[in-house]
């Protein structure tokens, strides 16, 4: 199964490398860290965690109006190769744009190649 796996992730990359190339965006995974503020409790700041080329694809969007305000949601599928301890407490940047991660999928479960489905520019 290892080497069937293996296999799978060296054609996936070479296809993606050879054909896609030009569309691949760099991302920045950022993690929230914590840190001693010298007095008894911390300070959160967000920091890279990983930087990668992805596909970033958009899927659908709703509005509300609520209370006499318009609230909008941007859900996007960005895919990346895998990222060791990934989870769905980061979050993606790019082109200025945070991108909150609400799931994680490894397709074929092979390990060559994730989908996270996002939402743009909505606080966690």
């Amino acid at each position: 199964m290892a080497v069937l796996r293996s296999t799978f992730s060296s054609l996936a990359d070479a296809f993606i490398s050879d054909t896609f190339a030009d569309f691949a965006k760099d991302v920045d995974v950022y993690s929230l860290a914590r840190t001693s503020d010298g007095q008894g409790g911390f300070t959160e700041v967000w920091s890279v965690f990983a930087s990668s080329k992805a596909f970033i694809f958009p899927l659908k969007g709703k509005e509300n109006l609520d209370s006499g305000r318009l609230f909008s949601d941007q859900f996007y599928k960005i895919s990346l190769k895998p990222i060791s301890g990934l989870t769905t407490k980061m979050k993606i940047i790019y082109d200025g744009d945070d991108f909150n991660i609400r799931s994680i999928v490894d397709i074929a479960e092979a390990d060559a190649w994730v989908n996270l489905i996002t939402e743009k520019g909505v606080a966690q």
